[in-house]
């Protein structure tokens, strides 16, 4: 059994948070996305910020602006936070069996897909499990240059 490593929190300071581009950013702060495929296992547990990261989905970004919808870049920074429940690995070919199971048809349907294809190793993803996603009302600029986790020493707002 994986350790599990909660965030530290006094006084709802959050001390850490993980990184996505927009727009999966904002779903996830706006809780679109419940249950976040990633290539990476965590054993944080707990509350952690969202970082929307420079830029877009090049993939998302190209299907609005054939769809002829103007997008606004947004701020980048922490936007929000989310409690990360669970984390659990899956065969790569059991992505779209484990997402219906947990959120439905519905949600296999709207979950982006194309960020299944490659950067998922040795035939195994891993999917988070998000509850009580909050968007802040402003976003607090941080940025670095990590992969996925970035350290915070911010109030939950």
């Amino acid at each position: 059994m994986p350790r599990i490593i909660p965030p530290i929190m006094n006084d709802k300071t959050l001390k850490t948070g993980f990184k996505l581009l927009r727009p999966w950013a904002d779903d996830v702060a706006e809780g679109r996305i419940r249950f976040l495929v990633r290539d990476l296992r965590t054993n944080v547990r707990g509350r952690v910020g969202i970082v929307a990261t420079k830029g877009f989905d090049s993939v998302w970004l190209a299907q609005q602006k054939k769809a002829g919808i103007l997008v606004s870049l947004g701020d980048i920074g922490v936007i929000g936070s989310v409690n990360i429940d669970d984390c659990l690995e899956v065969k790569v070919g059991e992505i779209k069996k484990e997402l219906e199971s947990l959120g439905g048809k519905e949600y296999w349907d709207y979950y982006p897909k194309h960020l299944l294809r490659g950067g998922l190793v040795d035939d195994r993803a891993f999917i988070w499990s998000l509850n009580a996603a909050r968007k802040w009302k402003r976003s607090v600029f941080k940025t670095n240059r990590a992969i996925c986790w970035m350290r915070l020493d911010l109030k939950d707002r």
